[in-house]
């Protein structure tokens, strides 16, 4: 896909940097370089590389010089906690890793001695070789294949479920030049190949290394296409850490022909180096979780990047209330609700949202939408049967975007890839979240089957009550637990919660942006104020679990660490 890009746009700039620019050409030629280069190390298909690279054109370059060699990229971000990169490392078995020179030194200690450190830099300079054309690949491959990440030809897919994603070539051959082209020559990748391992945590255990083949890649990024969200006229801001799963068709976007605009390092955290970037490149398309997206409205300045046209939501649920401050900033932006466990490959489902639909009071939490063309989505009881609409069960995902497994847990593939004998003899993923169709054919999450409580007889959704919690204009975010009233020894459902600086009367003294102003004399105005029975008092609250809301860090309910 990116080759057949690099011919059709060799001098249209694919990546922006904070210091450089890459031209399509460039970036196939500096990754046909590095891919040699690693086949020269030893790197072999269905082997892991890990990629240990800062938010850069290093960084994108870096993915398609793994995958030219043929081998999966196993994504090691810069931002993650040492004790968890080793053992990312150590569980993918990784060979050889690609680098920058300023993070050698810290790379040593990650990973076991032995290992094969490259630079793009090294791997990429005069004397690693003269780089192939885009026309050129070089070596001894002699036809392009159209079913991995680095093919050229269509998948051939008209959204059917069975696509593999390794049709739609017309055979024709390819020059390969002259042999001296590439020091090594490139392997012809197949459709089955791995193209990247994504590890997540999940809900208990360590984290778990997702095996991703090109053909489920490949699907992804043609729907991506065919659903209008990449294409030429396209600019990504890639500012997702590249260990999640949702990063991935961030860096993968000049593969659709879309130009990818670098965040600087940090930046998924910093609001205002994300808008400065926006403002600055004339970004397009930006994703975030509703975490990330709800500091971006609360900053005040979302209104001012105008360029942007796309809004994708993920990773959490979207609620009508954000979802409404996000169109009141940019009245004119498309809003696209996505959902999809890394199991998955990056997004299985999605819903533009319909702002007509935000007038519905009794809409709490958006749908997720529909499956993407290649993904078919079951809800089904505990028997394993499907429910009929309107009622709850568990989300299961069939087709080819489904990862081949996990690596070294074959118990664990076996357990969460399961068939049905109710829905045919596919194979399918267990999500481990409840959903019920909605009459309109769209998917409604209604959170985790391991977040349901019994209270009093009564099942409850945390999520759900949350959610609710949130709809109040004074709350920004709000998490609910249960617990035991030390009063009576009974249970009860308490939520936490953080107020919004913006419309709390509570906090908005002093506040010129604030929607009005009270102040406050005394605790007793204070509670009568808040929901009924109001603050508890220290003393109550005095040892109980600290309730961690969602942010920077990686919670198993976002599903895409």
């Amino acid at each position: 896909m990116l080759r057949h890009q690099a011919r059709e746009r060799r001098d249209e700039i694919a990546v922006i940097a904070a210091d450089s620019r890459l031209t399509f050409g460039e970036l196939q030629s500096s990754a046909d370089l590095l891919g040699s280069h690693l086949v020269g190390a030893g790197v072999a298909p269905d082997s892991c590389v890990g990629l240990f690279v800062e938010p850069s054109a290093d960084l994108v370059t870096g993915v398609w010089g793994i995958l030219a060699a043929g081998a999966a990229y196993l994504p090691l971000s810069p931002d993650y906690p040492d004790s968890r990169l080793r053992y990312m490392a150590s569980d993918a078995g990784v060979g050889v890793v690609v680098t920058q020179p300023h993070l050698r030194a810290r790379l040593t200690g990650l990973v076991p001695e032995g290992t094969t450190v490259v630079t793009v830099d090294d791997a990429t300079a005069p004397s690693a070789g003269s780089p192939a054309t885009p026309e050129e690949p070089g070596g001894t491959r002699n036809t392009e294949s159209t079913g991995s990440a680095g093919s050229t030809g269509s998948t051939g897919s008209t959204g059917s479920t069975g696509s593999t994603g390794s049709t739609g070539s017309t055979g024709s051959a390819v020059s390969t030049g002259s042999a001296g082209r590439l020091a090594h020559p490139l392997p012809e990748p197949r459709a089955d190949h791995l193209a990247y391992v994504i590890h997540t945590s999940g809900s208990t255990g360590s984290p778990k290394g997702v095996m991703i083949e090109h053909r489920s890649v490949v699907a992804q990024l043609r729907w991506l296409e065919r659903s209008g969200y990449l294409g030429p006229e396209v600019s990504v801001l890639q500012k997702t850490p590249v260990s999640f799963d949702a990063a991935q068709w961030e860096v993968l976007a000049c593969a659709a022909g879309a130009r990818v605009v670098m965040g600087p390092p940090g930046s998924f955290r910093d609001p205002q180096a994300i808008i400065d970037t926006i403002r600055a490149h004339g970004v397009t398309s930006l994703q975030g979780v509703p975490t990330l997206l709800r500091a971006l409205v609360d900053s005040g300045e979302l209104a001012t990047c105008t360029s942007l046209n796309r809004i994708f939501s993920g990773g959490e649920a979207l609620t009508r209330t954000l979802a409404q401050e996000l169109l009141r900033a940019l009245p004119d932006v498309s809003l696209i609700n996505l959902y999809g466990p890394t199991e998955a490959t990056i997004n299985a489902t999605s819903l533009a949202v319909d702002p007509a639909s935000l007038d519905d009071a009794s809409l709490h939490i958006l749908p997720v939408g529909r499956p993407a063309d290649d993904v078919t989505c079951h809800i089904l009881d505990e028997d394993l049967r499907p429910v009929e609409a309107g009622r709850s069960g568990e989300l299961f995902i069939s087709g080819v975007q489904l990862a081949r497994g996990y690596l070294g847990r074959p118990e664990v593939t076996r357990e969460r890839f399961t068939v049905s004998p109710y829905v045919g003899a596919e194979r399918l993923y267990r999500t481990g979240d409840l959903a019920r169709w909605n009459a309109d054919g769209t998917i409604q999450y209604e959170g985790r089957t391991d977040n349901q409580v019994k209270l009093r007889g009564y099942r409850v959704e945390l999520e759900e009550v949350a959610s609710r919690v949130e709809e109040h204009t004074w709350v920004r975010k709000a998490a609910a637990v249960v617990t035991d009233n030390p009063r009576t020894g009974s249970q009860v459902l308490v939520a936490a919660v953080e107020l919004n600086e913006h419309t709390a009367a509570v906090m908005d003294q002093g506040r010129s942006d604030a929607a009005h102003h009270q102040s406050k004399s005394s605790k007793l105005q204070v509670k009568a104020q808040l929901a009924d029975p109001g603050l508890r008092e220290p003393a109550e609250l005095a040892g109980r679990p600290v309730v961690p809301l969602a942010g920077a860090g990686a919670t198993p309910e976002q599903r895409r660490a």
